[in-house]
């Protein structure tokens, strides 16, 4: 079952997803949003949106993300 988030859940994804892994393995490196962003390519306001749960990352953002964490996406 997923745990949906408590504020404001209806404009929040369910934790134990994406967006919960991305803060996770960001936080894990020591990088900040900002840093995370320049890495993939992205703005800081992205990262904070997909973190935040507020914003559904697109399937090359996803991509663009783990590739800055050096992860395979498989296809």
């Amino acid at each position: 079952m997923v745990k949906e988030r408590t504020s404001d859940s209806s404009h929040r994804f369910p934790e134990g997803n994406f967006s919960h892994l991305v803060r996770t393995f960001r936080e894990s490196n020591n990088w900040t949003e900002a840093r995370l962003a320049m890495l993939a390519g992205m703005t800081a306001a992205d990262i904070q949106a997909i973190e935040a749960g507020t914003r559904k990352p697109t399937p090359t953002e996803i991509e663009d993300i783990s590739r800055a964490f050096h992860l395979v996406v498989p296809k």
